[in-house]
């Protein structure tokens, strides 16, 4: 929940649920990156609902945004096929490289990571020798990644169907 600066606190590690200035209800955390649309653009506020519900927000570092955001919910499940599909790759390579450990003298090139296979690592192998990468733990990492974006495709669809 976002803090509600109004609210005051003496202790600034105490968070209190933000209120809507307008209707007193709890307000969701969109992120920093968050832009409002108008009030009035109704059908603008049920999108950003089904971003978040979908577990969509829009947090980041700060350096480069919240990357893509999909404008309505046909694009997002486009979004998240595309999205579930690289995942996939990803999957398939790591799969590829467990039942072929050989592989794996092909991930350096010249002592230097191949760029093409930094991208498939989880972000904890990202550093390091070719001898650290674990297939299995990027296996597992990638088959993870999978069912998140399958849980928000499964919710996406099923607000797409209630708005028919």
């Amino acid at each position: 929940m976002l803090t509600d600066i109004r609210g005051g606190s003496a202790d600034p590690g105490t968070e209190m649920p933000a209120k809507c200035p307008d209707c007193g209800g709890l307000m969701a955390d969109m992120g920093l990156d968050f832009k409002a649309p108008k009030k009035e653009s109704r059908k603008a506020w049920e999108h950003i609902h089904t971003l978040y519900q979908t577990g969509i927000t829009f947090h980041s570092c700060g350096c480069s945004g919240p990357g893509y955001i999909p404008v309505n919910t046909e694009e997002l499940i486009r979004h998240l096929e595309f999205v579930r599909g690289v995942y996939k790759e990803h999957l398939d390579f790591w799969i590829g490289l467990e039942k072929n450990p050989k592989m794996q003298s092909t991930l350096h090139e010249n002592g230097k990571p191949d760029l093409g296979i930094i991208f498939k690592l989880p972000p904890g192998m990202q550093y390091g020798k070719a001898s650290n990468y674990d297939p299995v733990a990027a296996r597992k990492y990638w088959s993870g990644k999978i069912q998140e974006v399958e849980e928000r495709l499964g919710k996406a669809r099923k607000i797409q169907a209630a708005k028919r």
